[in-house]
């Protein structure tokens, strides 16, 4: 009798048990699937970064299928001078973004290429600078204030765009897709996060880097 009652009361105990440790495997899985698209949209930034410091920009720019010289198709200047217009800045940066954007359509996929490339573009840029004698103390001067917050930006929009693999992946695995009030609100976070970094960077690169230019020999 005594042992009957311990096995029920057993029985009784382990179900919640169990219960509580499926629902804690649940929700660290959704915090882990919400996190991964950044954490992607990062590492293919960081990716490009260093592919562009494998891969110099001039075996790219001077072979003779572009049909132009390495000055006319990169043009560093406009990102280093800080005297373009703020207007222009922002929206060669927006259109970046809204070509993130587009990459929900692709699973992500065309957005992976963008996220590299820019990654690229930026070790391009600094490589550049370098070679036509600018200090590195003036570079990174010049770069990381608003590269960095531009470089943000782009990972947050970037973001977005993985959501559509994220939503397919779910389906296929729990018959179910896991789009629902709580996933637009991370959705909206992540593009409103993303433009407003590349404004702030914008205006950086406009109205502050001129002015540390000016100051760093």
């Amino acid at each position: 009798m005594i042992n009957s009652q311990v096995k029920g009361g057993d029985r009784i105990g382990i179900a919640p048990l169990f219960t509580w440790k499926n629902n804690y495997l649940l929700n660290a899985q959704v915090a882990i699937l919400q996190k991964i698209p950044t954490f992607v949209s990062l590492s293919l930034i960081i990716a490009g970064l260093c592919i562009g410091i494998i891969v110099p920009a001039d075996v790219l720019f001077t072979k003779s299928d572009f049909g132009i010289s390495e000055s006319e198709s990169m043009n560093f200047g406009l990102l280093l001078d800080g005297y373009d217009e703020w207007e222009f800045i922002f929206k060669n940066n927006m259109m970046v973004c809204f070509n993130l954007l587009l990459g929900v359509l692709t699973l992500g996929f065309s957005s992976s290429i963008q996220l590299i490339w820019t990654g690229c573009t930026v070790s391009w840029v600094v490589q550049s600078t370098m070679l036509s004698g600018t200090s590195g103390q003036k570079i990174m001067a010049l770069i990381l204030p608003h590269g960095l917050i531009e470089l943000g930006g782009f990972t947050m929009v970037g973001a977005v765009s993985f959501e559509g693999f994220i939503m397919l992946y779910h389906k296929l695995r729990y018959d179910e897709w896991s789009f629902d009030n709580e996933r637009m609100i991370l959705i909206m976070k992540r593009i409103t996060a993303g433009i407003l970094l590349i404004l702030m960077a914008s205006i950086i690169e406009t109205y502050v880097t001129g002015l540390i230019s000016a100051k760093i020999k």
